[in-house]
């Protein structure tokens, strides 16, 4: 069936607005809340890469050190759909200015990892893509 597709049936397909972004919610059994993340775009991912990236002076050399953590407590809270990570409420109870504050605090470090394993799986990092003749079988 794909094979056969046309290059105008192909471009209809990337022309169109009605691609859905993937979702998961997951349940934090802990806290027992459920949380929904999202897919986000190559774009958003490299705002939020460039955002957790930084300038250093090594032996006099200016170097870039990217805070690993910082871009994946970013990352989480923005692919969360739900809960909104950035009220003013969890802030404020948890006296903290930004939302990866929050997360930082109140997720313990194996959860922050699992969600940004899930990220990851909803942004086709661990989907691999099929060549054709498998998708026949």
């Amino acid at each position: 069936m794909y094979e056969n597709m046309t290059d105008d049936q192909i471009l209809e397909r990337l022309l169109s607005d009605t691609e859905e972004i993937p979702q998961k919610t997951v349940f934090i059994k802990r806290l027992g809340i459920p949380i929904t993340l999202k897919a986000l775009t190559e774009k958003q991912i490299a705002r939020i890469r460039e955002k957790n990236t930084y300038p250093v002076k090594n032996n006099g050399i200016e170097m870039q050190k990217f805070d690993d953590e910082g871009f994946k407590l970013s990352l989480i809270v923005a692919c969360t759909v739900k809960p909104d990570l950035t009220s003013q409420k969890l802030l404020n109870k948890y006296k903290v200015s930004t939302p990866e504050e929050f997360v930082a605090r109140k997720f313990l470090a194996g959860e922050i990892e699992q969600l940004v394993t899930i990220i990851y799986e909803l942004n086709g990092y661990a989907n691999e893509l099929e060549e054709i003749e498998e998708l026949k079988n």
